[in-house]
């Protein structure tokens, strides 16, 4: 089971630092935004380009096995990178002449994408992950960084975008 996660910490530090800046924070926090990321992944192509069409697409952070999954959810929806384009734009983003997306103040948008090194899987559906954004002029830096390194920074440091 694969799924992403953003970082919605609005929180600052000790030093009052924002953990994540307030310019995601307004992106990570914005449903539009998040339903725009949704509909731009083709989960799809992952299920057959890196799970060879022996998997199923999944919309939920439950397994489809899960006592908990929300039938609702569970059926999810085609990719739409027109209707996701529509949600930005309606939540006040928009692209240059070179297809870059940015938020109404001006700011390109670019975020980090954090996977765990040495799982090929979620390897390949980062990559994935990061072309289908791309369509949207979204800037993913995908990083494979230590397995270790990801919880200390989910569960510590609160230093990370995606995951």
């Amino acid at each position: 089971m694969l799924f992403l996660a953003f970082n919605l910490n609005t929180r600052k530090n000790k030093e009052g630092k924002y953990y994540v800046s307030s310019v995601k924070q307004k992106w990570f926090n914005n449903l539009n935004f998040r339903t725009a990321i949704d509909y731009a992944i083709d989960r799809n192509a992952m299920v057959y380009n890196v799970a060879n069409g022996a998997a199923q697409p999944l919309y939920t952070a439950e397994s489809l096995s899960s006592i908990f999954l929300n039938e609702k959810l569970a059926s999810g929806h085609e990719r739409n990178i027109e209707y996701a384009k529509e949600l930005l734009s309606k939540a006040g983003f928009y692209t240059d002449k070179k297809g870059q997306l940015y938020d109404k103040d001006g700011k390109s948008v670019e975020f980090d994408l954090y996977t765990n090194a040495g799982q090929t899987e979620r390897e390949a559906c980062g990559v994935m992950v990061k072309e289908d954004l791309k369509e949207l002029g979204i800037k993913i830096n995908f990083k494979h960084i230590e397995f270790n390194s990801i919880v200390s920074k989910m569960m510590t440091t609160s230093d990370w975008d995606m995951v």
